[in-house]
């Protein structure tokens, strides 16, 4: 567990105003399909290479699996994101997308409509209905309807660390995969505190604590279970007047659509990550003073 965790996590872990993630929210990995090649599917925009298929009221043209383009109904594809490596023009985005760029497939029951017959053929042809997962997967023995529940939370956390250092908004509620933590508050009142602590560079610090190195040099496999152990400042305890300094801090963020990075080497940080962190400090009563020698030693640790 602190294997070359910076000694400030350690001791924020110990004090009476951090509490672990698991107090404030359900965690949930995304969806294991078996088979994500043949489940996501992907917005096919190339004109001249769909064959001819036109765009229509209520359908999709897709790309799927080995290749396979064609027309699915949008009430049988729910929008998802696969890839956590997520960029704005102001760099790391803060949020996913309006417009997915991939959907999960999701047939309703009875036919089979416009190139789903076509579609799941091709996945009996490749194979994919006698995987292990898929079978276990499968929905009343019907293999491309899956039964597990779909995770679509509102914060998002990557499994590998590599990948970002924050948490994505997910507002739209696009399914997720095994890529992805997805993180739902417990209390609904607590929703946009949980992703500004999640955001703050004490979540980043804490990952250090409890996730697996993966041998790629400062990535760290973070999954549920270490997740659940992430000790954040405990927004039930912020002053009236602190839930608004980081309401404001949040809001800067969350505006910018620009996710911040993490410490550099020198410890310096960003504008709106020293912002979001000093507010979340003075919310639990820290005077400003306080809060930056805390950060110092933070920033440097980090």
């Amino acid at each position: 567990r602190f294997l070359r965790a910076p000694k400030v996590a350690l001791e924020l872990t110990d004090r009476d105003d951090f509490v672990p993630l698991r107090e404030l929210a359900e965690v949930k990995l995304g969806l294991k399909t078996g088979a994500d090649s043949f489940f996501f599917l992907e917005v096919h925009a190339d004109e001249t290479e769909d064959g001819g298929l036109l765009p229509r009221r209520g359908v999709e043209i897709v790309k799927g699996l080995g290749g396979w383009v064609g027309q699915i109904a949008k009430a049988d594809l729910v929008p998802a994101m696969l890839n956590p490596q997520l960029y704005s023009r102001e760099g790391r985005a803060f949020r996913f997308p309006k417009k997915p760029k991939h959907y999960y497939l999701s047939p309703r029951e009875g036919k089979l409509r416009y190139g789903l017959a076509e579609y799941v053929r091709v996945g009996e042809l490749n194979g994919i209905h006698q995987g292990k997962l898929v079978e276990s997967n499968s929905l009343d023995g019907v293999w491309f309807r899956q039964a597990r529940t779909l995770v679509s939370s509102r914060w998002v956390l990557p499994y590998n660390s590599a990948y970002d250092y924050g948490a994505w908004s997910n507002p739209d509620g696009f399914v997720l995969n095994g890529r992805f933590v997805g993180v739902d508050p417990v209390d609904e009142a607590l929703s946009d505190s949980v992703g500004a602590l999640l955001n703050s560079t004490f979540a980043a610090l804490a990952r250090l604590t409890e996730g697996v190195a993966t041998g790629v040099e400062g990535a760290f496999d973070v999954g549920p279970p270490a997740a659940r152990q992430i000790t954040l400042p405990d927004p039930r305890k912020f002053s009236e007047a602190g839930k608004e300094l980081v309401r404001s801090a949040f809001a800067a963020l969350a505006d910018s659509n620009s996710m911040p990075s993490a410490p550099k080497r020198d410890g310096s940080v960003s504008r709106e990550r020293l912002g979001l962190d000093t507010a979340i400090l003075m919310a639990l009563g820290n005077t400003e003073g306080q809060a930056a020698a805390l950060l110092d030693r933070v920033y440097t640790s980090y």
